[in-house]
């Protein structure tokens, strides 16, 4: 969804660094999305809590089928001080990480094939 696609390059498409919006579901009705872009200060198998640029900070859950862009090992590639984006979905006041982007990883990976292409969402690109 992150990156190219759903939000476009930067989230929003204008540069936001978090906030929250009401999408309609997949299977109807109605859902809430949270989006931040910030540094990863804490990361576990079961949740990544971030820092954005503007000392905004959250946790978000982390399962099974929250899709993580990170390397060959998922979750286990993110590290604290990574820059990530996470999308995740609000049920009930918890915020569930459906997409995990760590641009620190993928800046790494891409650069062993295309050197000088950065991470789109990377603050600075």
């Amino acid at each position: 969804m992150i990156g190219h696609g759903f939000f476009g390059h930067d989230g929003f498409g204008f540069g936001a660094l978090h906030g929250q919006f009401t999408i309609a579901a997949p299977s109807g009705g109605y859902e809430t999305l949270d989006t931040q872009l910030g540094t990863v200060s804490a990361v576990s198998s079961s949740s990544i809590t971030l820092k954005s640029a503007d000392a905004f900070t959250a946790t978000y859950s982390v399962d099974a089928n929250t899709l993580v862009n990170a390397g060959r090992d998922g979750i286990a590639n993110v590290k604290a001080g990574d820059t990530v984006h996470v999308v995740a979905i609000v049920s009930g006041g918890k915020a569930s990480a459906v997409e995990i982007i760590d641009g620190t990883n993928v800046q790494n990976l891409r650069g062993r094939w295309a050197p000088g292409v950065p991470f789109p969402d990377a603050p600075g690109a």
